[in-house]
């Protein structure tokens, strides 16, 4: 009998929201406007907040204050900080670092993409949003998603858990024995090849490890993400896919890509009508958990020290942990327990609880 066990409970499929970029320019009704249904229907948030944004040339950053080249701390916008702050206390919002500066590099990388400072910047954010919003960030966002391995460990080193995608390209830049001006080629090179695609919210693959969170998407996926309705209909085979394998969803979003140039209102409408059609599909799945890093890292981390033993027709299960409604599938039938729900037609079973220092058994019919 082979056992696959899932990190949802009730094998309920975890959806967990990232939205990049918040940062001392943010105007709270920029969040509201995108994500006041999304929080009506239940979900959480997660806000990767640049704790001292660079006044660069970039669109997270209003037109009027680019090339400032000035830094501008988050704790500077009072409004803002208290709108994120009860969004945390209603347990709505969730924060993460995103970098320090939230800056590229000269080769046009991120700048996390080297050693320099790490360590000195990580810390240095970490303090600016702890007395902002009075709580110690768990996990640390690189900007642009691009962060060497050894900044990675750097992270995990200081208490931190990082959040990076980690495609093949990404794998490649990371490649210690690869002299970095050969990175930098290979990045440019890259980056001029999709650097006309749109910026889309999407679905992403989720996936934890020794360096913390990963994500990724096919790498030939993102050449095909070119329009709203090719978006669509991605999300809607995703979403196919993890009825079955009840594996997390991670949606990505950038909010101010809605406000073309910071205007006050939506302009990007389209992209707007796509992002609510996008979010009602989830919406409406049934066997979801809408949460958040710091839970769904809690309740993986737990269930990962599960200790899962078969011996003959009985199963056992012993836990360091409590672990509520824990669910597995099995490839042959279980004889019925007070302690566990079976469904016979998703082969799928639930343990009500799982007791720390105490061993669940079972059998096999």
């Amino acid at each position: 009998m082979s056992i696959e066990s899932f990190v949802g409970p009730h094998a309920k499929i975890p959806i967990v929201i990232r939205d990049d970029d918040t940062n001392f320019f943010t105007r709270p009704q920029m969040l509201d406007c995108l994500y006041s249904q999304v929080w009506k229907d239940g979900f959480k948030v997660s806000l990767s907040v640049v704790p001292n944004q660079s006044g660069i040339d970039d669109g997270c950053i209003p037109p009027e204050m680019r090339n400032t080249r000035s830094d501008y701390p988050i704790s500077g916008n009072e409004e803002l900080v208290k709108f994120l702050k009860t969004g945390v206390d209603n347990k709505t919002i969730e924060i993460l670092q995103h970098g320090f500066y939230h800056k590229n590099m000269e080769n046009g990388r991120g700048e996390f993409s080297r050693g320099l400072n790490a360590k000195t910047n990580i810390e240095q954010g970490r303090r600016i949003l702890s007395e902002a919003f009075e709580m110690e960030p768990k996990f640390f966002v690189p900007p642009f998603d691009d962060v060497s391995k050894k900044n990675l460990e750097k992270v995990i080193k200081i208490g931190m858990i990082p959040i990076y995608r980690n495609t093949k390209f990404d794998a490649f830049l990371r490649l210690k024995f690869v002299p970095y001006l050969i990175k930098s080629l290979v990045f440019k090179a890259v980056m001029k090849r999709y650097i006309n695609l749109p910026t889309l919210p999407k679905p992403v693959n989720l996936k934890f490890g020794k360096l913390g969170i990963s994500w990724s998407l096919p790498d030939r996926q993102f050449g095909r993400l070119t329009s709203f309705e090719s978006l669509l209909d991605f999300v809607a085979n995703f979403i196919e896919r993890s009825k079955i394998t009840r594996k997390p969803i991670f949606i990505l979003n950038h909010y101010h890509t809605y406000f073309y140039d910071w205007e006050s209102t939506i302009t990007n409408k389209e992209l707007f009508k796509t992002w609510l059609t996008m979010m009602k599909s989830l919406a409406e799945i049934t066997d979801t958990w809408k949460t958040t890093f710091s839970d769904l890292y809690d309740r993986q981390n737990r269930i990962e020290k599960l200790r899962i033993a078969k011996t003959g027709s009985k199963i056992s299960l012993e836990s360091n942990d409590f672990i509520e409604d824990f669910s597995f599938r099995i490839n042959g039938k279980l004889q019925r327990n007070t302690n566990l729900v079976l469904d016979d037609e998703t082969m799928i079973a639930t343990v009500k609880q799982v007791k720390p220092q105490s061993v669940s058994v079972f059998y096999e019919k």
